[in-house]
């Protein structure tokens, strides 16, 4: 039974009523005993009563230690405080990236300090191989290769991207046709699985499947009768996964419709429906409850994108919250490292969106951001310049002290920044 108030245990019923000496004096028995008979008699009553209060001293104590134990608490007027469990501290170590040099026809997987330093080569992709999917989840790392023969592999890290392993390979692709492509992969929600979308030979039929890093287990958790299937959510302990649908090796077209489908049930259902702009971009928050969306004018070849506009979507009451509009510029946006804040990029600078709303400018570049790899609440990680010519750079937000990681280019590719 539910209460409001915490019920009190009931009360141990009263004592009995002590009976009442009477008003008149009782009258004097005709004949006394004997006064050696009295004492004996008294000394029998002592001695019982002293055998009675021994046996009590033994077994009360047991008694209510028993009856403590198995009563309900009373309501106190200081309750105890609920404990809350604090989030997740979680503090930036490595810059991950794949650098190609294509006149040696070499690729190769490096990680540098986020405090910056010399660079120290991870592991090596081979040659022909291209990075088609990447993803960081705190100190976990996966990279997505694939070769001129249509070989997929995936590579896995656990150590902040010092070292990587193959977890998955598939060498069934037909090479005269598309051969087998990953479309897109991401962790889950918890970072304890990888999804994917796996088209084989572009057929029109992209099954999403699961693995386990730790045991490369691989399973299929439901299929789509399209080439595209395009991953933006994982929730492993719900068996929940979010994404778009579309179509593959098609040259563009915009994303409109996220759908949400429980696998235990394989049911879909619409998240939301974007029917008068294109998405360009979906990142959840930590906890799944909220979620960025880019958005652009068009996503046609051909035709102009901007402007830009980020909105934050609720899930629970479905509300749409506009965070920034009217961007002439391509944005990155996304979830600071607490899950919770969003920032967004415009023009040179980084902003964030705290809870007040008021937005707040953490980091601003001499040249337009083409890259945000990290926020958290004291530093930002961001490359700026253009593809073909920038820098990464660590900036403290607190000193304003910026630190060049590394320089860019087309064939260097930043996976992220790892933290533990």
């Amino acid at each position: 039974m539910l209460m409001n108030e915490e019920q009190n245990p009931p009360e141990p019923d009263q004592a009995p009523d002590q009976p009442v000496p009477p008003t008149e004096k009782p009258a004097k028995p005709k004949k006394t005993k004997s006064k050696k008979k009295k004492v004996l008699l008294i000394l029998l009553v002592l001695l019982i009563v002293a055998g009675l209060l021994a046996v009590a001293a033994f077994v009360w104590p047991g008694f209510m230690k028993d009856s403590k134990e198995a009563a309900p608490a009373t309501s106190s007027s200081t309750a105890p405080a609920e404990t809350k469990t604090e989030p997740k501290v979680l503090t930036p170590v490595n810059v991950v990236y794949a650098f190609s040099e294509s006149a040696k026809n070499v690729h190769n997987l490096y990680w540098r300090p986020v405090a910056g330093g010399d660079r120290t080569q991870a592991g090596q992709l081979g040659g022909k191989s291209i990075i088609t999917q990447s993803g960081v989840y705190e100190q976990k790392v996966f990279v997505v290769t694939e070769t001129s023969d249509s070989t997929l592999n995936m590579w896995y890290s656990s150590d902040n991207g010092k070292s990587y392993s193959l977890i998955y390979e598939s060498k069934d692709g037909n090479a005269d046709a598309l051969g087998n492509q990953i479309t897109s992969a991401m962790f889950s929600k918890d970072g304890s699985k990888i999804i994917f979308g796996y088209l084989q030979d572009g057929l029109g039929k992209n099954t999403a499947k699961e693995i386990d890093p730790a045991t490369k287990a691989v399973k299929d958790l439901f299929s789509i009768d399209k080439d595209g299937l395009y991953l933006k959510g994982y929730d492993s302990s719900t068996r929940t996964a979010y994404y778009y649908t579309g179509c593959y090796n098609c040259g563009g077209g915009g994303l409109d419709s996220l759908y949400a489908r429980d696998i235990a049930k394989n049911k879909e259902t619409t998240v939301f429906q974007e029917n008068t702009r294109a998405v360009y971009a979906t990142v959840f928050n930590g906890d799944y409850s909220k979620i960025l969306v880019v958005k652009a004018a068009s996503a046609e070849p051909g035709e102009e994108p901007a402007p830009y506009s980020v909105d934050e979507y609720t899930i629970s009451s479905k509300a749409t919250k506009s965070l920034v509009a009217d961007l002439k510029d391509y944005t990155y946006a996304g979830y600071s490292s607490d899950g919770l804040t969003p920032y967004y990029s415009d023009g040179n600078n980084v902003y964030t969106v705290p809870a007040s709303d008021a937005k707040s400018l953490v980091f601003q570049a001499s040249k337009p951001i083409v890259g945000v790899s990290y926020v958290n609440k004291d530093l930002v990680v961001a490359s700026s310049g253009t593809a073909a010519d920038n820098i990464l750079t660590s900036y403290n937000i607190a000193t304003k002290a910026a630190t060049t990681i590394l320089s860019g280019d087309n064939d260097t590719r930043v996976i992220g920044v790892t933290q533990q």
